[in-house]
């Protein structure tokens, strides 16, 4: 009730899930989890199951209060900031008295290394070279030996363990950890961490560019102390557990609002091919702070949309039982969402706000139909701003035309309308604002989406004219601008493999 709420949403599910079990069929009116104002900071991903489906008459709502601010919050504050009055070894003479010091939260004790940090919802940069706004370019790269020549870095580097290369690569950027670097003629050579060493080397598409004409690939080096040189900069030293951070004018970190990820997901609302989830609804909700562990494990290197490589190579002879031409092979899995739906059918998130992720906003995976996403605000997103669809399982080769044996698992008949997609690919700069894989009968429409890195809608997977699933998709009215802002091989509108009937 008003005057006795339930203390967390997983409550109130349980409640709802009970009252169903007990009376479902008698209750002919819609069932609504009412959220008042709050920031709710979740120590684990909200469950939504099978069981707590509604129906056609009876649907389940989770809303926030008519006019109250409700966050579902997947971060940790990070609180008790001082000003670091001795010197942080390593760091340049002009960081000595701007640095600010914390201890990272004791959740995160166990976890990966802290990828991600915002100041008063603004995401601050972890410490690089060159600095934002800037990147070199690499000398060479041998595939054979797995390594790669850049330029001399200007700086002393005690220390390397942690450091990260990201390297722009056509229409995607690689995140490649660091192992060994070494002092060769002409510039120095870099070492990386398995498995992205071989895959990043192995992988035909798409590669490292050396290009007299229009130059090699550019990159930058990040995480280490010695990149830590200017305003909103920020690093962590995992070893003693503190976070150090360079404020921006007029940030006060004794009042800040600091924020790193604990959760790589804050929804999961997942049913089973038999039994779906259904009539599920959220409204004016606003999603906040998850992270992604998985660069920090084994590194990033994708194929398109951010999609990671599990392994890809070229073949020699070409030719597969399906492709007499393809000539390379792929595997491929998904990154992480923040709100992620799988076996759900007319389930719905209106005037909802996803912000502040790491990877993908919203995602609605296999089995998933009859949905709607509408009226929605996506902004600053590292990865994609929505994605539907399949884009191959990972045990399935990734240039297979997609032809499931049971229809159950298809994703269609889906509308994605009326929503701002803004800021979204702005860490991993080959995702899109909205990505829609092997889909049919999906409708795209009304859609503002602007100031991303690549491209603004991408349709279809796949790189062959083969019959599959996809068809009769509709992608009109949107208004997409500032997109291509750094990757290329993109457009407002990207379409890939056979889709009959589509517009």
């Amino acid at each position: 009730s008003i005057a006795h709420p339930k203390a967390t949403l997983h409550s109130a599910l349980r409640e709802v899930r009970n009252i169903r079990r007990v009376s479902s069929s008698t209750i002919k009116e819609p069932v609504r989890i009412i959220i008042d104002e709050g920031d709710y900071r979740l120590s684990e991903p909200v469950f939504i199951r099978s069981e707590d489906s509604g129906t056609e008459d009876s649907p389940t709502i989770i809303e926030g209060r008519s006019g109250a601010k409700v966050i579902l919050n997947g971060g940790l504050s990070v609180s008790n900031w001082k000003r670091l009055t001795t010197k942080l070894p390593g760091t340049p003479v002009t960081a000595d008295g701007n640095l600010w010091v914390a201890d990272l939260p004791e959740e995160l004790d166990g976890f990966p290394p802290v990828r991600h940090f915002w100041v008063n919802g603004v995401k601050a940069v972890k410490a690089r070279w060159p600095n934002e706004g800037e990147m070199k370019r690499i000398v060479s790269w041998n595939k054979q030996e797995e390594t790669c020549v850049i330029p001399h870095v200007p700086l002393k580097l005690s220390e390397i363990r942690g450091m990260e290369m990201f390297i722009l690569q056509w229409w995607e950027n690689a995140v490649l950890r660091v192992k060994k670097m070494e002092e060769v003629p002409g510039g120095i050579r870099l070492h990386f961490k398995e498995p992205e060493s071989r895959i990043q080397s192995e992988h035909p598409w798409p590669p490292p560019s050396i290009n007299e004409e229009t130059g090699n690939s550019a990159f930058y080096l990040t995480n280490l102390a010695e990149f830590l040189d200017e305003p909103g900069e920020w690093w962590v030293d995992h070893k003693s557990r503190k976070i150090y951070y360079w404020p921006r004018e007029g940030e006060d970190m004794e009042t800040a609002d600091a924020v790193v990820p604990l959760l790589e997901n804050i929804i999961r609302m997942e049913g089973s091919p038999c039994r779906p989830v259904s009539h599920v609804h959220f409204r004016n909700i606003s999603f906040q702070y998850t992270g992604w562990n998985r660069p920090s494990l084994m590194g990033h290197v994708p194929m398109q949309i951010g999609m990671p490589i599990i392994d890809a190579y070229e073949l020699a002879p070409p030719g597969t039982a399906f492709d007499a031409q393809l000539q390379n092979v792929g595997w491929i899995e998904r990154p992480a969402a923040a709100v992620l739906v799988r076996y759900a059918e007319k389930t719905s998130f209106q005037s909802c706000n996803f912000s502040h992720f790491a990877s993908t906003g919203l995602d609605y995976r296999e089995g998933t139909k009859y949905n709607v996403i509408n009226g929605n605000l996506f902004e600053d997103i590292g990865g994609s701003g929505i994605l539907t669809g399949i884009f191959s399982d990972e045990a399935v080769l990734t240039h297979r035309p997609y032809i499931p044996e049971y229809k159950e698992v298809i994703v269609e008949s889906n509308r994605i309308t009326n929503n701002f997609i803004f800021d979204v690919a702005n860490e991993d700069w080959g995702c899109v604002g909205i990505g829609l894989g092997f889909v049919r009968d999906t409708y795209v429409a009304h859609n503002e989406i602007a100031n991303l890195s690549y491209t603004g809608i991408s349709l279809g997977w796949g790189w062959h004219t083969t019959p599959n699933i996809m068809r009769n998709n509709q992608i009109i009215s949107n208004k997409i601008h500032h997109f291509g802002r750094s990757n290329y091989d993109g457009g407002g509108i990207y379409t890939l493999s056979a889709q009959p009937g589509t517009v």
